[in-house]
């Protein structure tokens, strides 16, 4: 599973042989997924928004600065919401919810161990050039801490991911989708 398909891979629960899609991770409703074409589809759109999303907002922030990257990050949650609605209008929803724990054990338990090491060394490495980078230029402190803030914050969370697949010690190789 490479990286981009990893990002998917906690929007998606199996209960009792159904899938369910969770666009909005643990802080919204499931929603039943039947045909695969259409869990083809929103596995897709989930893994290639969420890339394209990081490289726009990240071009962003490094071209215009925090209020450009804020701008851009707006936008592309507005056009995330309106596609996400157009995609699971006609699906049924789930009483079923997504915990975050939850959500962090499915991706430690269903990521390659590259994935996951790289999906937390690279935010370490890049909040280390962050810090040093303010370190040795002083400017740009507002860009600087909100790019620490936002690539700490993924440390944290990819390292947690990272403990859980290391104590639960899940297996090298990947489950096949559901």
């Amino acid at each position: 599973m490479g990286l981009l398909s990893a990002t998917s891979v906690g929007a998606f629960k199996r209960r009792a042989g159904r899938l369910i899609y969770f666009p909005w991770g643990s802080v919204g409703p499931g929603y039943e997924v039947g045909a695969l074409s259409h869990q083809a589809r929103l596995r897709r759109f989930s893994s290639v928004g969420f890339g394209f999303s990081i490289l726009l907002v990240s071009l962003a922030g490094l071209i215009g600065g925090p209020i450009p990257a804020a701008a851009v990050a707006a936008l592309l949650s507005a056009a995330h919401e309106v596609l996400v609605r157009r995609l699971v209008r006609q699906l049924p929803r789930s009483p079923e919810r997504l915990g975050f724990r939850e959500n962090l054990r499915t991706v430690a338990r269903d990521s390659s161990a590259f994935t996951l090491w790289s999906s937390f060394l690279v935010p370490v490495a890049v909040t280390v050039l962050c810090c040093w980078s303010f370190y040795r230029h002083r400017v740009e402190l507002d860009m600087h801490a909100l790019a620490v803030l936002f690539f700490g914050v993924l440390a944290l969370l990819n390292g947690f991911v990272l403990v859980e697949r290391l104590r639960t010690g899940a297996a090298e190789t990947v489950p096949e989708e559901n």
